[in-house]
């Protein structure tokens, strides 16, 4: 299991006329649990070409559970893949399964009336992924419309619909959609970090002309933990030594970059190491020109 990870102190030194400098605060792989009491989403749309209308009270609004991962640093987040944004029930609607006759349990239910006459719609087993490029934050602010809600290419997820001889089911698998929300921010409460999304994207379904919008608020939550603390580095021409606390019999990854703004995946190893004392010091070799950037990862 992948512990959160951690960035060493900022240092800086002038030697040899050339700067070398590692610096930012922290840097950590989280897993943010959804809260459902306080994440709903609402839809809203079009369906050949007609406006989506509620099949009863609350069809058109759930609940979403599940876990969303991120990479966050000091300055940036990236929301990597791997989310698990599951949809609740929030009745049984119209039509049955695969667009049979009756009713089943349904995340959304809507229907919609043209001059043609009126139809069903009830979308199913929804879950999206998170995906995003790097986003810069201030003061844990960051735009929302860099993030892409995807359907895995795995999900069950499908769109039934009926409307008179009309009735079928789509499946929803690899459908995304592009965030135009444009609050996002996380938050320090007590000891935990709180994500807030505000969330607002559109899934077209083909068969009936759907522009299913997808609207409300996601709020989930991570264990707040405090950067691990490292006394500062021994420097030479040719290598920084640090002298790191750890936990005996665990495992650990050191990752470097030039770049601070890339993401994790593409920083290199640069050591690995299972800690034998409660102290190791661990020497790196590194070439006195640029930028510098060291991640302590405690790997188990």
């Amino acid at each position: 299991m992948r512990k959160p990870t951690r960035l060493v102190p900022g240092i800086s030194l002038l030697a040899a006329s050339c700067l070398l400098s590692t610096q930012v605060a922290f840097a950590e792989a989280k897993t943010f649990v959804i809260d459902p009491e306080k994440s709903t989403l609402t839809l809203s749309g079009t369906a050949l070409g007609a406006a989506l209308q509620q099949q009863g009270p609350g069809s058109l609004s759930t609940t979403y559970s599940g876990n969303i991962l991120a990479d966050v640093t000091e300055n940036a987040v990236t929301f990597v893949g791997g989310s698990t944004m599951a949809a609740a029930n929030s009745g049984s609607w119209g039509p049955g399964a695969g667009g049979a006759a009756g009713t089943a349990p349904a995340n959304y239910g809507a229907r919609a009336t043209t001059g043609l006459g009126s139809g069903t719609a009830a979308l199913r087993e929804l879950l999206f992924d998170i995906t995003s490029e790097s986003i810069p934050t201030l003061g844990g602010t960051f735009a929302a419309d860099g993030l892409t809600f995807l359907i895995p290419a795995t999900a069950s997820s499908v769109a039934d619909y009926s409307a008179g001889f009309f009735a079928g089911s789509e499946a929803l698998a690899g459908k995304s959609g592009d965030n135009v929300g444009q609050g996002a921010n996380i938050s320090v409460v007590g000891d935990e970090l709180v994500l807030t999304i505000t969330v607002d994207y559109t899934l077209v379904i083909a068969d009936i002309s759907g522009q299913f919008r997808i609207r409300g608020q996601l709020v989930a939550k991570a264990p707040n933990i405090v950067p691990l603390v490292i006394p500062g580095p021994v420097i030479t021409p040719e290598s920084i030594g640090f002298n790191i606390p750890t936990e005996i019999g665990k495992s650990y990854t050191i990752l470097g970059s030039e770049d601070l703004g890339i993401p994790l995946i593409e920083w290199q190893v640069i050591d690995q190491f299972t800690a034998t004392s409660t102290t190791e010091a661990r020497n790196i070799a590194v070439a006195l020109a640029g930028q510098q950037f060291f991640i302590l990862r405690a790997d188990d």
